[in-house]
């Protein structure tokens, strides 16, 4: 399998856990099968996608995996974020997939533990973003946190296209971490 069609499988897969855990009058504790598959996908993917990256932009960053404490998280993300930061409390890029399984939204972000006094006025396209990241609670809302936001539907996923929007953003990042 090549790293783009496994990228892709993975994509999918995460999709799927997604779209079914919205559709569960349930919540899926993190010791179970499914969880335990869908947390090791994340972790995959991140790293097939942070792999590709050249090793230039992805110096000095590491990994994130949202994989819940007690039962997973209704909005599944991976985020490449400087060593020694964290996605709570600071920027990073992230890829969050969608709750209804319908893609994911990739892009440096901001997070809901900062002051959102790092970039005054963000960006937003000015197509209709069809992919929702919103989750229950305002912690995990985070459709209005990227600055760059770009969608990927499952449907239609390309790979090439998410991994230079990943390097981009991560070097869109350290412009703005070198400019405070």
């Amino acid at each position: 399998m090549t790293k783009t069609t496994k990228i892709e499988t993975l994509f999918s897969e995460i999709c799927k856990f997604a779209e079914s855990y919205q559709k569960s009058n349930r919540a899926i504790k993190t010791s179970e099968k499914e969880a335990k598959d869908t947390v090791n996908n994340l972790r995959e993917f991140a790293h097939q996608v942070f792999d590709s990256a050249d090793d230039e932009v992805k110096s000095g960053f590491t990994i994130g995996i949202s994989k819940g404490m007690t039962y997973m998280p209704h909005i599944l993300w991976v985020a490449f974020l400087p060593e020694g930061h964290t996605v709570s409390r600071n920027m990073s890029v992230a890829v969050c997939f969608g709750k209804y399984g319908e893609g994911a939204v990739a892009g440096t972000m901001e997070s809901k533990g900062m002051s959102h006094k790092t970039v005054a006025a963000k960006w937003r396209t000015n197509e209709p973003i069809l992919v929702d990241v919103d989750g229950k609670k305002y912690a995990t809302k985070y459709n209005n946190m990227f600055l760059n936001p770009k969608e990927f539907l499952k449907e239609r996923i390309d790979t090439s296209e998410l991994i230079n929007h990943i390097s981009e953003s991560i070097v869109y990042l350290k412009r703005l971490l070198n400019s405070e």
